[in-house]
């Protein structure tokens, strides 16, 4: 195989761009990330780097291309989602919290300036494999993997929600119950004597303590939340083509595959 058939793809997180901008502002996969200044912190410092160094090797004329992926979300068929992340323990939380009645949601302060934006892990790992089997379209491009569609806003997000059971509370109320729940949790927590043997082992044991990783995460969700940057995917919108299957949204429907909610027609 010849050096012009090989392509160094990049895969570099997009949530770089949520650590350096502020605001809703919306940028391009061609406009240029500010300096590496404007990063507090060596794990977006790191990924600025790498990124910068395949830039220059792009360059000096090596096969590459950068692929960002956006915030991922779990899987549009299965529903299966990594335990841990971070909007996962937010929506898993607040149905937690309050115990087996529905939930609660947190209610007015800045929660009206908050918006989710999620991309389907299978399209993006579908959508991913299509460009790099395409190295002449992509080389030495720059992708944004990332859903086309609107942020939703999360006050959307939690009236599907209360649809589903969950009650609104005034922010102060949610934080004080949240913080008293994770307590709760964590004086009765049990240690696992054996390792999880299936998936959905694993996801039950990261739940025991999700009201605690809620509580440990709650302050940095405004950071994430709050008015994020609109990050356009145009050109590899344009690559994968119009034959391609639209990125799934991120809708009450959806939402309620990931939480496992079954439908009035059966379970999801």
């Amino acid at each position: 195989m010849s050096l012009g058939e090989v392509l160094f793809a990049f895969l570099v997180s997009l949530t770089l761009w949520y650590t350096i901008v502020s605001g809703s502002e919306t940028f391009t996969e061609t406009d240029v990330l500010p300096g590496v200044d404007h990063l507090s912190d060596g794990y977006g410092q790191s990924k600025y780097v790498a990124e910068q160094l395949v830039l220059e090797a792009r360059h000096r004329g090596l096969p590459v291309c950068i692929l960002r992926p956006g915030n991922m979300a779990g899987c549009s068929t299965s529903g299966a989602w990594n335990p841990n992340d971070f909007v996962r323990t937010l929506l898993v939380g607040c149905r937690r919290l309050g115990g087996d009645a529905g939930g609660v949601v947190p209610s007015g302060g800045d929660i009206g300036d908050w918006s989710i934006d999620l991309t389907p892990v299978d399209w993006a790992a579908r959508a991913i494999v299509h460009c790099v089997m395409h190295p002449a379209t992509a080389l030495g491009r720059v992708y944004h993997v990332q859903s086309p569609h609107t942020h939703v806003r999360a006050t959307e997000v939690f009236a599907w929600l209360k649809e589903l059971g969950s009650q609104p509370v005034p922010v102060a109320q949610f934080q004080h119950m949240l913080e008293a729940a994770a307590t709760a949790e964590a004086d009765s927590a049990v240690e696992d004597k054996v390792s999880p043997s299936s998936v959905t082992d694993a996801v039950a044991v990261a739940d025991r303590n999700i009201l605690q990783r809620l509580f440990a995460a709650y302050d940095n969700f405004h950071y994430y939340f709050f008015k994020p940057p609109v990050l356009k995917s145009d050109q590899f919108l344009h690559a994968l083509g119009p034959d391609f299957d639209p990125c799934p949204i991120f809708d009450a429907a959806l939402l309620k595959k990931y939480l496992g909610v079954a439908s009035p027609s059966g379970p999801q």
